[in-house]
């Protein structure tokens, strides 16, 4: 089971909470001031290793740097 991030609707607290993914989409309850909370989305990091990406292998140096603009 995975962990989801939620959100409360009242106190706008973001906590994680161990569920089934069948009941990642339903409301949970704040555990600050008892109010529903829902399900709150956050976009995944993404991080660029090696080689194999533009970002590593074709930008030029200026560009990297933020330099040009």
């Amino acid at each position: 089971m995975p962990y989801y991030e939620y959100r409360c609707t009242k106190c706008g607290k973001i906590f994680e909470k161990f569920n089934a993914i069948k009941d990642a989409d339903k409301s949970q309850v704040c555990p600050s001031c008892a109010s529903e909370a829902i399900r709150h989305f956050v976009a995944p990091e993404v991080i660029f290793h090696g080689s194999g990406y533009y970002v590593t292998d074709h930008r030029s140096e200026s560009s990297a740097k933020g330099e040009g603009k």
